[in-house]
């Protein structure tokens, strides 16, 4: 198991912190890759490493986790790739291509492979504090239930078909316990995925350049943005059209990056306990500590 060390971010973009929920955002120090990449690519019994959505012009590479602020950076990047309609949600139109973007799949393993190893690439993933996100997963896909019919029967699926009638009453432990007995099974929706095995992390996170730890309420998203984009200064091919979307953010309606949560009266210890022990392994691979519960608490 590859083993993961964690610094903290300086103060970026030189953006202030609130005083009473800061928003916190760290990076991960991915470690050195020592795995045989041809072999991998050969072998390898998941496809997932080949989902990271990809920028020609600007080298980029982005591992895309989900209830991260996804739909936010894939407009980012549909801008980056010139599409005039960036501003739209990507996945109201999927069709082959999620918002028209390429990915890594579509590349074929062999040179998804080379550009994987390839340093001119730049790889970015964007990762978040898991117990909160598993919470932001509940509320948004099952207590709220609005997702398109066709979607909330995959979440049905994906948590042994309750059906999805139950879903606005379940309750949140019955939602953990019943993820506990999914992992065991293997089969986990994206929304409340282990995120150290997204993209193939647990293979290729030593070769990505920056991974940002979203956690309590997320990191700025300017800050965020400003990071990603010193990375890719020295490699784009496309240098004016990095510099003018910058400004992209402030052109949508909404914060589409920065996904908060009220914890308050959710997290009991008992399903704090489980909920820990299905993410452990995040926990350890991004050597991250576990959050004490009272903390967990008062996020907000």
């Amino acid at each position: 198991m590859i083993q993961w060390l964690f610094v903290s971010l300086l103060a970026m973009s030189g953006l202030a912190a609130s005083e009473d929920f800061p928003r916190s955002c760290q990076k991960l120090n991915m470690g050195e890759f020592y795995g045989n990449a041809t072999l991998y690519a050969e072998t390898a019994k998941s496809s997932k490493w080949l989902e990271p959505f990809v920028v020609p012009d600007h080298k980029l590479i982005f591992c895309k986790v989900a209830k991260n602020g996804s739909s936010g950076w894939l407009r980012l990047f549909r801008r980056l790739a010139g599409f005039p309609d960036w501003q739209r949600n990507p996945y109201f139109f999927m069709g082959s291509k999620i918002g028209g973007l390429s990915q890594l799949k579509h590349y074929g393993a062999t040179r998804a492979m080379e550009m994987m190893t390839d340093p001119s690439w730049k790889k970015v993933v964007i990762l978040r504090e898991p117990l909160e996100r598993l919470l932001s997963g509940f509320l948004d896909k099952i207590h709220q239930a609005e997702d398109s019919k066709a979607q909330l029967g995959l979440y049905s699926k994906a948590l042994h078909n309750v059906p999805v009638e139950r879903f606005t009453k379940m309750e949140f432990r019955e939602f953990v316990h019943r993820l506990h007995v999914a992992l065991n099974a293997g089969e986990f929706d994206q929304h409340w995925s282990v995120q150290s095995e997204d993209c193939g992390l647990d293979f290729w996170g030593p070769v990505y350049d920056l991974a940002l730890f979203m956690v309590h309420s997320g990191c700025d998203k300017e800050a965020m943005r400003e990071e990603i984009f010193q990375l890719l200064r020295p490699v784009t091919l496309d240098p004016a059209g990095l510099e003018a979307a910058a400004d992209s953010f402030t052109r949508v309606a909404g914060d589409v990056t920065r996904h908060e949560t009220n914890h308050t009266g959710w997290y009991t210890k008992e399903i704090y306990e489980e909920a820990y022990k299905i993410y452990e392994i995040d926990y350890a691979r991004f050597g991250v500590a576990k959050p004490a519960l009272e903390d967990l608490l008062t996020r907000r």
